[in-house]
């Protein structure tokens, strides 16, 4: 195409992966290399790229995962850091990697397949079979703790504990949930997961963010998975006045939630595929 070379599957191909993050740089600010020295990279994160050259002009990488649904582990794809260089553009690149990419994805025999797309990309995503899901979160009433029983994690300083409690787990939902090690490690050696709060007398870490007395919950990764009634005191700090849950809620017996329709993450799934349905939400840990 336009004398371009594609490639697919190189991950284990040095070059032609410093090619690829020197593309996520240019693209989307992203830099995989603190990632691939401290984690490794993941073999399950496959890319299919054009080159000019030793240049990646255009990627659409599948993040391939051990997912929980309903109660059942399959294997699911997600779709991930699409982009194509400005002077590239319009000439039907990234459509054509989309449509490699998912018949690689078929072939992988997944069950399912799901993206998060920018605004500007949702009407590309529709071309090629997509349609927006709506993600749902939980809001809950807590009282405030005069003494947390929570302390702060850092991945320089804890990476040995952090990596026990990810290889660990135990997935925070049954109805929706991930497994996906690299990935999780990716999210919190990079801080995107907000503040990790690791309680030590559930031997639990809690990936969180609080602003304006709300806390917002967005993984809870350890060997076990207890109640929300024993975790609520323990991680909830003197300024909390309520609990937003970015995970579902059917391991933790919250009581009293209130249901909040949530668009910010522009979740897409494959038409008629089942793979994500209902009043669910992809835990950020599992974000690609």
């Amino acid at each position: 195409m336009d004398g371009l070379e594609y490639r697919s599957e190189f991950a284990g191909d040095r070059s032609s992966r410093a090619a690829l993050n020197d593309f996520l740089i240019k693209i989307h600010g992203l830099d995989l290399t603190l990632w691939d020295e401290r984690v490794g990279w993941d073999p399950d994160f496959v890319p299919f790229a054009f080159f000019d050259g030793d240049t990646v002009v255009a990627a659409t990488c599948v993040y391939s995962m051990d997912m929980i649904v309903r109660g059942e582990w399959c294997r699911a794809a997600q779709i991930s850091s699409v982009g194509t260089l400005p002077e590239w553009r319009m000439r039907g690149l990234n459509a054509e990697l989309t449509r490699q990419a998912m018949e690689w994805v078929a072939v992988k025999g997944h069950r399912g397949t799901y993206l998060f797309s920018d605004d500007d990309a949702v009407g590309f995503y529709a071309k090629q079979g997509f349609v927006e899901r709506s993600e749902w979160k939980h809001r809950v009433a807590v009282s405030a703790a005069s003494e947390p029983g929570y302390r702060l994690l850092e991945y320089s300083r804890d990476e040995s504990l952090i990596r026990r409690l990810v290889d660990e787990r135990t997935p925070v939902s049954r109805e929706l949930g991930a497994r996906v090690p690299r990935l999780e490690l990716f999210h919190l050696l990079y801080e995107n997961a907000g503040e990790l709060r690791y309680v030590e007398e559930l031997d639990l870490l809690a990936c969180v963010k609080e602003e304006d007395g709300v806390l917002s919950v967005h993984d809870l990764i350890g060997p076990e998975l207890p109640a929300w009634a024993e975790i609520e005191p323990l991680l909830i700090g003197a300024q909390t006045g309520s609990v937003l849950f970015a995970v579902v809620l059917d391991r933790l017996g919250v009581v009293g939630a209130e249901m909040v329709e949530d668009h910010s993450s522009r979740l897409h799934v494959v038409e008629g595929e089942q793979l994500i349905g209902g009043r669910v939400i992809v835990p950020l840990t599992a974000h690609a």
